[in-house]
C-alpha cells in the first residue's frame, strides 16, 4: 500500500513538473524561436500551463491529445512522459 502512495505522489510530481517543461518548449514564442512562427501565428502550441497540464495528463493516461509537440525538446520529454506512464501503469497493473 506503502509503494502505491509513493508511486501516486511521484506520478503526480512528474505530471506537474512534465506540464512545467512542455509549456516552456511548446508556448507561441518557444515555437517562434525554433522556425514554427507560422503555427504560433494560428495559436498553435500550448498557450498556458493549464492547457499543458491538461496536454500531459492526456498523454500520462495514454488517451493522447490533439497536438503534439513541435520542438525537439518537447518531443523528447513527450516520449519521456509517455514511457513514465507506461511503465507506472505496468507497476499498477501487476
Amino acid at each position: 500500500r506503502r509503494g502505491f502512495g509513493y508511486v501516486t505522489l511521484v506520478t503526480a510530481l512528474v505530471t506537474f513538473a512534465g506540464a512545467a517543461g512542455m509549456y516552456s518548449f511548446e508556448n507561441p514564442a518557444a515555437l517562434r524561436e525554433q522556425g514554427h512562427g507560422e503555427l504560433a501565428d494560428r495559436g498553435g502550441g500550448l498557450t498556458s500551463y493549464g492547457e499543458a497540464v491538461w496536454w500531459t495528463a492526456m498523454t500520462m493516461t495514454t488517451m493522447g491529445a490533439d497536438t503534439f509537440p513541435k520542438t525537439p525538446e518537447g518531443r523528447l520529454l513527450g516520449w519521456l512522459l509517455a514511457v513514465y506512464a507506461f511503465a507506472v501503469f505496468g507497476y499498477i497493473t501487476a
